[in-house]
C-alpha cells in the first residue's frame, strides 16, 4: 500500500507541475476563518482568548459548511454520518494525496502558523481550522461529555505547551472527570508539516484522532459506527 501510494504521489507531482493544484486553485476563494483576534495566545489577554472561543462556538455550523463545499469537489460528504470511520477514512485518503499540492515550506513554519491571521497567503490554515471544527464536533457528537472551551490547565500554563489560553477540545468522560485537552488546531498543522513526507505522515489522523478520543471519553462505538 506504501508503495502505491508513493507511486500515486510521483503522479500526483508531475500532474500538477504542470498547473495549478485544484486544491489551491479552491483555496484561493476559500473564506477565511476571521478569528477576532489573531497572533499567539500566550501573548493575548484572557478576555482576547474568550473573544477566539467566541467566534469559533458562534461559527462552528457555518464553517463546516465552508468545508463541506472545498470537500464536494472531492465527492466528500461531510454530513453522511452513517458510517463516520469510513467519512475519515476517505478525508485521510484525501488529505495524503492532495495536501502536498498545496504544501509550502513558509507555510510549514510554526511561528508563522501562530502570528497568522489564518487569510491571503495563510488561507490554507483557515482550512486547517476548519477541519479541527469538524473532527471536535465529531466526537462531541458521539461524545456530548466533551465540549470547546480555552485550555487553562496549570500544566499548560506552567510548560511551553502551545495549546495554553487557545480554543481546544476538554475530553470528559461520561462520569465528568476531566481526561484531558485536544488541541485539534496544533494536530492538524502538524500534519500539514508532514504531508510531503510520507514516511513520517500519518495515513490515518483523522480516523484514529476522532475514534481514540470517543473511547477516552468512554461513549458507545462499534467499529467506527453509532450504537
Amino acid at each position: 500500500m506504501l508503495e502505491a501510494l508513493r507511486d500515486s504521489r510521483t503522479m500526483n507531482w508531475n500532474f500538477f507541475s504542470k498547473r495549478k493544484s485544484a486544491l489551491k486553485h479552491r483555496l484561493e476563494a476559500y473564506e477565511p476563518y476571521a478569528m477576532p483576534f489573531p497572533g499567539t495566545a500566550r501573548r493575548l489577554s484572557i478576555e482576547q482568548c474568550e473573544g477566539n472561543l467566541g467566534y469559533l462556538l458562534d461559527n462552528r455550523t457555518h464553517r463546516q459548511a465552508v468545508l463541506g463545499e472545498l470537500l464536494r469537489h472531492w465527492n466528500i460528504d461531510i454530513y453522511d454520518r452513517t458510517n463516520v470511520a469510513a467519512l475519515l477514512t476517505s478525508m485521510d485518503s484525501w488529505a495524503v494525496r492532495e495536501w502536498p499540492t498545496a504544501f509550502e515550506k513558509e507555510l510549514g513554519d510554526r511561528s508563522t502558523w501562530h502570528r497568522s491571521a489564518k487569510n491571503g497567503r495563510h488561507i490554507v490554515y483557515s482550512m486547517l481550522m476548519d477541519i479541527a471544527i469538524l473532527l471536535g464536533e465529531l466526537i462531541i457528537e458521539q461524545a456530548p461529555s466533551c465540549c470547546w472551551g480555552l485550555d487553562l490547565t496549570e500544566d499548560s500554563r506552567d510548560t511551553p505547551m502551545e495549546s495554553y489560553k487557545r480554543p481546544t477540545l476538554l475530553i470528559h468522560g461520561r462520569d465528568g472527570d476531566f481526561r484531558g485537552v485536544l488541541d485539534l488546531e496544533a494536530i492538524l498543522f502538524g500534519h500539514y508539516q508532514n504531508s510531503e513526507h510520507l514516511d513520517v505522515v500519518d495515513l490515518h489522523l483523522f480516523r484514529r484522532v476522532v475514534l481514540e478520543n470517543v473511547h477516552e471519553a468512554g461513549d458507545p462505538w462499534k467499529d467506527g459506527v453509532r450504537i
